[in-house]
């Protein structure tokens, strides 16, 4: 019972790696479309990183590279992403978005101000629990449910 709570406690804070990759390709693309335009050198780059992720063939991700998406979906997605995420992983995130913007060497109005609100939005998330500390605070509170089932506390 302790085991499934502790899994349900992380699972509040962490998603699965291939949802995180899933959304964080949504993010990507929708960033492209920031400015309206998928100039050839982002639609290259983010092939390549569908390829990384093995993603090439996915339907709603193909179906995203077709036509402009609308800004505020990606907010969502990223709004979604940055309250399941670590902050190491955040940071990757806008590092990802920044280098895939700047694959056609310019970085338009419109995908500068992208940028701009997704590390305003980074900043508004608190720090969260990390893994560690939380296994740490839950060790301790199982030890603690021992002594006391023991009468050892």
């Amino acid at each position: 019972m302790i085991i499934t709570v502790i899994g349900i406690y992380l699972g509040r804070f962490f998603m699965d790696i291939s949802t995180q990759h899933h959304l964080t390709l949504k993010i990507l693309i929708g960033s492209a479309w920031a400015d309206g335009v998928l100039e050839p050198e982002e639609t290259e780059a983010l092939a390549r990183v569908l390829k990384r992720y093995g993603e090439t063939y996915d339907r709603e991700l193909k179906k995203l590279l077709e036509k402009p998406v609308p800004l505020q979906k990606t907010e969502r997605w990223m709004a979604e992403y940055l309250h399941q995420s670590t902050e190491a992983e955040r940071q990757q995130l806008l590092g990802a978005i920044g280098r895939m913007l700047f694959a056609d060497r310019e970085v338009t109005e419109e995908e500068h101000m992208l940028l701009d609100d997704f590390h305003t939005m980074m900043g508004n998330i608190p720090p969260s629990i990390e893994v560690p500390a939380l296994a740490k605070t839950v060790g301790k509170f199982v030890k603690k449910a021992v002594r006391t089932f023991t009468g050892k506390g």
